[in-house]
């Protein structure tokens, strides 16, 4: 199923157009379904034998039965039909007179109605508004008079013509000399004021022509260039074992983890996270970037102290051998016990390889 079902449906309105009769007339949807297959469709020259042979060629081209038969597009179609219109072209001259042969008997009725009805206007003997001005006796109420004598059934009426015409003309008289004294007036009103204007402008001194200021221009509003914001970082502190408490430049932070926007800064600040039982640890750092502090607090370390060697046999031996005293010798001082440890806190902390303070145990 393609476009080609669709003209195969053109072509069937162009075959009941052209037969003035319907293919399957009073079949059911069946039926015409087999008669399309088993039957095929007779030409519409067969059925109607005034259809042309190009109108009859479209129409059995564009029902045929296998689609490869068909026309391949709507475009091709078209360029078919629209060389039989003008092959099959009616002159314009052809077209009116066959129009007119079909109207005749109308227009002949019509021409009969419009004669009866001017026969029968009668001329009442009265002057019409425009003879009143052109006057009774001239040429077109002489032709007047005639036409509806001649139309006219009953006698031709008369008029006072004579006394119409004196007294049409002594109007006329009358409105000429109005027209006269009319314009006469209108022309000595012109001529006084044009005089008076000229004798003004005469003694009145020249007016000084009137100085006006160049308009300056108008301002130019600049628009202030507002500074952009501060650039801000993300801080984020995080300290193991969580009950940590963290510190910025010796400020304490309410919260850990700890996380905020900073304005950006470039001096070195100091990170300390310090835990009860554990060993405090600090970070310096700049606000110039996002920061991410991760601190791990560590348990301290028990101090070890070197255990002497034994001593040898000989050692042992002598030194369990009293010694007796000499007399006469003064008798040895006794041994001074050892300084005590004096732990080495300044600094307090050491810094590592990652540039971690880390505080000293001893000095906590």
């Amino acid at each position: 199923m393609d476009r080609r079902a669709d003209l195969f449906a053109v072509g069937v309105m162009l075959w009941e157009a052209a037969t003035d009769t319907k293919i399957w007339a009073g079949q059911s949807d069946v039926q015409i379904l087999y008669n399309v297959v088993n039957n095929p469709i007779p030409a519409p020259k067969t059925v109607n034998p005034n259809v042309s042979d190009a109108l009859d060629r479209i129409c059995t081209k564009a029902l045929a039965f296998q689609k490869e038969d068909r026309y391949t597009s709507a475009a091709e179609l078209q360029a078919d039909i629209d060389a039989l219109i003008e092959s099959d072209r009616v002159p314009t001259r052809a077209l009116a007179k066959y129009v007119g042969s079909l109207f005749e008997d109308t227009r002949e009725v019509t021409r009969k109605l419009i004669e009866q009805n001017l026969s029968s206007i009668k001329w009442n003997g009265a002057p019409t508004a425009f003879e009143e001005w052109a006057g009774a006796t001239g040429p077109l109420s002489q032709t007047t008079q005639r036409a509806f004598s001649a139309s006219s059934t009953g006698p031709t009426p008369t008029i006072n013509t004579v006394t119409f015409v004196k007294s049409h003309r002594r109007s006329r008289s009358w409105l000429l000399l109005l027209l006269v004294l009319l314009g006469v007036g209108i022309w000595w009103r012109t001529r006084r004021t044009r005089d008076m204007g000229e004798s003004a402008d005469v003694g009145a001194p020249p007016l000084p022509t009137p100085i006006v200021a160049a308009p300056s221009p108008p301002a130019i509003a600049v628009p202030k260039q507002e500074s952009p914001p501060p650039r801000q970082i993300h801080l984020t502190i995080k300290a193991s074992p969580d009950n940590a408490q963290l510190y910025i430049d010796d400020r304490r932070l309410d919260a850990n983890p700890y996380i905020n926007t900073l304005t950006i800064d470039s001096a070195p600040h100091t990170i300390r996270a310090t835990a009860q039982g554990f060993e405090t640890e600090s970070k310096i750092v700049t606000f110039e970037n996002d920061v991410d502090v991760r601190l791990t607090l560590s348990r301290p370390k028990s101090p070890t102290h070197a255990t002497p060697p034994p001593p040898s046999r000989a050692a042992a031996s002598r030194e369990s051998r009293p010694t007796a005293p000499i007399a006469g010798a003064p008798a040895a001082p006794a041994a001074a016990a050892p300084p005590a440890f004096a732990p080495n806190c300044n600094p307090p902390f050491t810094i590592d390889t990652e540039g971690i303070r880390r505080m000293k145990p001893e000095c906590m």
